[in-house]
């Protein structure tokens, strides 16, 4: 699923910026960045939800915390990120 999401866009920058066509190469990245943030949000959610957490009580509660944040901070990003796609392709 990694290869897939950030290995065709990434080699898409790539050989925009070698084409010198940067704003494709910008879209490219924006795509690149949506993948990773995507990926990154999944996965938390679904080591939240399978219940995988540290084994020692004081891990866990920092671990609680930040997860939370970390997934509040994420999807927020990928939210952002989405709106700009959105108005870029506004007619």
């Amino acid at each position: 699923m990694v290869a897939v999401a950030l290995l065709p866009p990434a080699t898409a920058i790539g050989l925009f910026i070698g084409k010198q066509e940067l704003g494709m190469a910008g879209g490219a990245a924006m795509l690149l960045a949506i993948n990773l943030c995507a990926l990154y949000l999944s996965g938390q959610i679904v080591f939240f939800l399978r219940g995988i957490k540290p084994r020692t009580w004081y891990m866990r509660k920092k671990a609680e915390q930040s997860i939370r944040f970390s997934i509040g901070a994420w999807a927020i990003l990928l939210f952002i990120l989405s709106g700009l796609i959105g108005y870029k392709f506004l007619p």
